[in-house]
């Protein structure tokens, strides 16, 4: 049996996916920039190797060396790491989105033998049908 699917969870993951990269790619970039800025401006004898960086007030930097040693090795990391838990959590509304999208489709897949429990006060809380079908899929 064939189905006509809904591709509306993957185009919605797609777009968060480019999101995530781009975010990532004009970081990187910017990082680089600066990093490029600092060292010129350091040749050029306008800032000093000892000088303290400031950002709208605050203290980003003890030097111009903290600074870019920062961007190009710890604060990349974190970059990296702070994206892949979103990464994460987008694949995760992407999975959710397939089953719904599949549950208004059939339920054949969910067809199980095994029992599943529902509280009835959880089960009555929610006023719209849809959303006791989305609340049992997503269980």
């Amino acid at each position: 049996m064939r189905y006509k699917t809904n591709v509306a969870a993957f185009r919605k993951f797609r777009t968060e996916w480019n999101r995530i990269r781009r975010i990532y790619l004009v970081t990187i970039y910017s990082y680089g920039e600066t990093i490029s800025r600092i060292n010129d401006e350091i040749s050029d004898k306008v800032i000093d190797f000892r000088e303290d960086i400031h950002y709208k007030d605050e203290l980003i930097a003890r030097s111009p060396n903290e600074i870019t040693k920062n961007l190009a090795g710890r604060y990349a990391n974190m970059l990296r790491e702070s994206l892949f838990v979103r990464l994460i959590s987008i694949m995760e509304l992407y999975f959710s989105d397939v089953l719904y999208e599949l549950s208004k489709l059939t339920y054949d897949p969910f067809k199980t033998d095994e029992p599943r429990e529902f509280k009835v006060a959880e089960l009555l809380s929610i006023s719209d049908i849809q959303e006791i079908q989305h609340n049992i899929i997503k269980n």
